[in-house]
């Protein structure tokens, strides 16, 4: 679990994902994944995310709290993930809105809901710290995933458009994923949608 003081919400309540096995229904051999390669694979909604994908390690680059984690630590629980560039004026424009969202949701779900920002292009201008301390509760977590188009963004292109926000059911299904912004009401309905099955099991 986490126990830099960074890492610890805003209401001081919960200690943001404790990334440990406290998160798995059972041991890391039991997620389900697709064991198919090729690098260019493309999901679609409904398809089973390829092991080699879930199983790649990201680093937390805001709050510094120096953790690393597998989309596959997150097998049995809903994963929302905003994609977002250093560079694109409407992301930065949305940081105040998309962190109010998750502050209002996150404290009511967690730990069954997972909102993760991936950040592309660091330095174009804004390094991640300062793209997470930018109305920021230290939610949601940031992970700088690299050049934009060649990171995790490129597995779920929509003609050639890398999606904004990607949902990831229990089973490490892709639920839904958007390209542009994405209205609240339907986050909310995508997001409860999911833990109503994590709930109902």
């Amino acid at each position: 679990s986490c126990e830099d003081e960074d890492c610890i919400n805003s209401d001081e309540s919960l200690c943001i994902y404790s990334m440990g096995t406290e998160y798995l229904p059972g041991s890391l051999s039991e997620y389900p994944c697709n064991d198919s390669d090729g690098d260019e694979f493309l999901y679609d909604i409904g398809d089973q995310l390829r092991c080699s994908d879930v199983e790649k390690t990201y680093s937390i680059c805001y709050p510094d709290c120096d953790t690393t984690f597998k989309l596959a630590d997150f097998h049995g629980k809903a994963i929302y993930i905003l994609l977002e560039t250093s560079w694109w004026p409407s992301c930065y424009d949305t940081l105040s809105s998309f962190d109010n969202f998750v502050l209002d949701y996150l404290v009511d779900y967690e730990p069954n809901l997972i909102i993760l920002n991936f950040f592309y292009d660091e330095g174009q201008p804004y390094s991640c710290s300062e793209w997470g301390a930018t109305a920021n509760n230290n939610l949601p977590l940031i992970v700088n995933d690299g050049v934009y188009g060649d990171g995790l963004d490129k597995l779920f292109m929509n003609d050639g458009v890398a999606p904004k926000h990607i949902f990831i059911d229990k089973d490490l299904k892709l639920r839904f994923k958007k390209s542009g912004e994405l209205d609240t009401p339907t986050k909310i309905s995508k997001i409860k949608e999911m833990l109503e099955e994590i709930e109902g099991n």
